[in-house]
């Protein structure tokens, strides 16, 4: 049983987030290791697991990263063998602010951060709306040869946050 099974809501990149939180309630009263002291270990330990899954599953669909990464796992479109696999032509992209971010790795200075993580949410925001459209009709369709548009902008995604990561690093360290 997956996490969306689990809560009862359809597969979905946008799931509704005031219904999740109210079935995790609801779950964490029901599966409650404190309500079950009185019945057999067995018990005692299917609820204790039952809790735990519901705690995990919560925190997957609350946050926006780990949803889209378990989904895309789920549907097979993210796997051990393309986990890795960012387009070559984007990395090409990537080359003029990886070297304004190294450039800040050896003099950092606020006034030339500041841009660089402006470009970076600039090109967040725009893979975004690329694909937003994409994962609205996944919920829909609910059909995995699409989400290869998805997977790419995980995948950068990642990319760029190791990037503000390492320019938050700089910030900290100054």
């Amino acid at each position: 049983m997956n996490y969306f099974e689990f809560y009862g809501l359809p597969l979905s990149f946008y799931p509704d987030q005031d219904k999740l939180k109210t079935l995790f309630f609801e779950n964490s009263r029901k599966y409650h290791p404190d309500f079950f002291t009185q019945v057999t270990q067995e018990e005692q330990a299917e609820a204790l697991k039952k809790s735990s899954y519901n705690n995990e599953a919560f925190r997957t669909l609350k946050n926006d990263d780990k949803r889209l990464h378990y989904i895309l796992t789920l549907t097979e479109a993210l796997n051990e063998e393309n986990k890795n696999a960012i387009p070559q032509e984007f990395l090409m992209e990537m080359m003029d602010l990886n070297e304004s971010v190294m450039e800040l790795q050896f003099d950092y200075e606020e006034s030339k951060a500041i841009p660089i993580m402006r470009e970076i949410e600039d090109l967040q925001s725009s893979m975004e709306s690329e694909v937003s459209s994409i994962m609205q009709a996944f919920s829909d369709n609910q059909d995995p040869s699409t989400l290869a548009p998805v997977k790419d902008y995980y995948l950068k995604s990642k990319y760029l946050m190791r990037l503000r990561d390492n320019i938050s690093k700089l910030t900290s360290d100054q």
